[in-house]
């Protein structure tokens, strides 16, 4: 079997590259993957001299690489990452982000999971900034179903990420590799297009990767710790459900979406810093914890009619 691990590098990266090549030379090396013909998608973003940088991984894969034209949006990159992995007649992409590390048994878990799917998807363990385990997961009190084929399971919150799923080539449509360059979740995007195509994806029996928690993390896990980071985030989902606007039940989303932005922004810092408090200890998915937060903002007047 042919199967391609597709990743966007990119130059803020760097710290992160010779880890993500050392644990990319494991996964590819590790029990049953030695058996398959593996090959690495680069979307390259601005990354010096990206041949020399992935000359350590060369002698273990075949290396497939696209330069992508500067000015690109991050969702722009990774559409040029799956238009590339899409073209590289392999029979599976693999997705893995730069400043993560996928797991020696990714390989093997995800074809595991492909055998009853059109796609896959697993837990990510957390580490920090310097790779060190923090001791819980990603899917930690999150209700991650074993399965998914509607759209709905991932409406309101997004657990399928570009470096915990995995996809049969031949059932990625056209029309979903067509990423629009002005949204922030492309990951989201994508799998919401595989769902209203009518794909099915299967929870994995491990953990895919180690997530890295760091200072430029956009949604990091769990709930916003900061003011700008729940803005940011609703912001990214407003975009998200506008994308969808012809779908209803995902277009449905955006009146409420708006309210909760305009509250964020109409709000005094005190009055969303204790909300961001309340769900301090929220844990789930990408998106999740956001709820909380929108909820007691209803509850309360604006700050700004408080004052009138």
């Amino acid at each position: 079997m042919k199967i391609a691990i597709c990743a966007a590098l990119y130059e803020a990266g760097r710290p992160f590259l010779a880890e993500f090549v050392h644990a990319m030379q494991a996964a590819v090396t590790h029990g049953e993957a030695a058996a398959h013909d593996i090959f690495f998608v680069a979307a390259i973003d601005g990354l010096d001299n990206a041949n020399e940088a992935l000359a350590d991984l060369a002698g273990h894969v075949d290396i497939v690489s696209v330069d992508v034209a500067a000015g690109r949006t991050p969702a722009g990159v990774r559409g040029a990452m799956l238009t590339t992995g899409q073209l590289s007649g392999t029979d599976i992409l693999i997705f893995i982000d730069m400043d993560d590390l996928i797991a020696p048994q990714a390989i093997a878990r995800h074809l595991e999971a492909l055998r009853e799917a059109d796609f896959s998807y697993g837990d990510l363990d957390l580490v920090d900034a310097s790779g060190r385990q923090l001791g819980r997961r990603f899917f930690d009190k999150a209700s991650v179903p074993d399965a998914v084929d509607d759209v709905l399971s991932i409406r309101d919150r997004n657990f399928l990420g570009f470096s915990n799923t995995a996809v049969r080539t031949h059932r990625i449509s056209p029309v979903a590799l067509m990423v629009p360059e002005s949204i922030v979740a492309a990951d989201w995007w994508f799998f919401t297009m595989l769902l209203l195509g009518g794909l099915r994806g299967k929870k994995t029996t491990g953990p895919v990767a180690a997530y890295r928690l760091h200072d430029a993390n956009i949604l990091g896990a769990g709930a916003p710790r900061t003011v700008a980071q729940a803005i940011a985030q609703i912001e990214a989902m407003l975009l998200h459900y506008r994308a969808f606007s012809a779908y209803p039940a995902l277009a449905e989303r955006i009146d409420d979406t708006e309210h909760v932005l305009r509250a964020l922004q109409m709000s005094s810092a005190h009055q969303i810093g204790a909300h961001l408090e309340t769900s301090d200890d929220v844990e789930g998915t990408w998106f999740e914890g956001l709820d909380r937060i929108a909820e007691n903002l209803r509850t309360e007047p604006l700050a700004s009619a408080a004052a009138q």
